[in-house]
């Protein structure tokens, strides 16, 4: 009997293999196919991918941004604060750094932006440097006063009365209602200061720095919340040191080359503008744990967040950012 030639046609093969006979079709023409089906792939992608870049550049008005950071820039003196705003009060800076970790503590649980943490701060020391009535026995209010105002500034879904009023229960409702209005009234309603995390975003943005390298910036920004002794400084200042911090321990190095002529260009800051912040900087990320105020330790240890607080640059005795302690 015959052996059977399964190579003569398509159709045998089909059956070899059993699978159904494919209908043959010229190499030429199925290629064709091919290649339009792709192309259309190709083209419906990049138009979906030009609407998502227009939309998101309408939304962030990007036309607009060199000047929105221009008047930011300008207007930053305009909402200093003054140098050692608590000397001569009861309310001490140990105080206030107690209250501060407090208040970064609160706004992590209740899932805050960091606007409104930012901006709480500055509220804060703002009424403190004009009404000299705070103590430890009313700080907790007027903290929560400030941050209630934060957040109907900042938030898009503000926090209600009765959000705080679990939070210690101390306060009547009157009691923060009252509040909320002695601190508009006393640093006359004005809430538009620049923040450190506005600036961090344009140079972050500008400078192409990775997640981890803009996550790390805004820790250091977040953590130098709890110095006194520099609070009067500019936030693009902050801004500036926080991302050469940043860049330094991304990179595992201590190299001023990091900042580069672009990055000075971008932030208006060379080096030496922001130098003396360092220092104050590493000594508070390596020292918040033994000194209980690890709030923004622990808010900077989630995974959305890079866990950098936990990153070895950032242990106190052997990471980078010991390099920087040295006064």
């Amino acid at each position: 009997m015959p052996e059977k030639d399964y190579s003569v046609s398509q159709q045998r093969r089909g059956k070899f293999s059993g699978k159904p006979a494919e209908k043959e079709v010229p190499k030429n023409e199925g290629t064709q196919e091919n290649t339009k089906s792709a192309l259309k792939i190709v083209d419906e992608k990049s138009r979906l991918h030009l609407i998502k870049e227009q939309n998101l550049a309408l939304l962030m008005v990007v036309s607009y941004s060199d000047q929105i950071f221009n008047y930011l820039f300008d207007s930053e003196n305009r909402y200093q604060i003054p140098r050692d705003h608590l000397s001569g009060q009861a309310f001490n800076p140990s105080m206030r750094s107690v209250l501060v970790n407090w208040l970064a503590d609160v706004a992590y649980h209740m899932n805050l932006y960091q606007e409104t943490v930012q901006l709480t701060i500055y509220i804060l020391d703002k009424f403190m440097s004009i009404d000299k009535t705070t103590t430890k026995d009313n700080a907790q209010l007027i903290g929560l006063g400030a941050l209630f105002i934060a957040a109907k500034y900042e938030e898009t879904e503000a926090i209600t009365l009765m959000d705080l009023r679990r939070l210690c229960n101390v306060w009547t409702f009157e009691d923060l209602k009252r509040t909320e209005n002695v601190i508009l009234r006393t640093i006359g309603y004005d809430l538009g200061k620049p923040l450190p995390i506005h600036f961090i975003r344009r140079f972050s943005e500008r400078g192409r720095a990775s997640p981890m390298e803009h996550n790390y910036a805004k820790y250091f920004a977040d953590s130098f919340l709890l110095c006194y002794s520099y609070s009067h400084d500019k936030s693009s200042t902050i801004a500036a040191a926080s991302v050469f911090l940043a860049l330094c321990l991304a990179e595992e190095r201590v190299d001023s080359t990091l900042w580069t002529p672009h990055m000075a260009t971008v932030s208006r800051h060379q080096i030496v503008d922001f130098s003396h912040l360092l220092s104050s900087i590493a000594k508070i990320v390596t020292s918040c744990l033994a000194s209980r105020l690890g709030a923004l330790h622990s808010r900077y240890a989630s995974a959305d967040l890079h866990c950098v607080s936990l990153m070895p640059g950032c242990q106190p005795g052997r990471g980078i950012i010991n390099h920087f302690c040295i006064d």
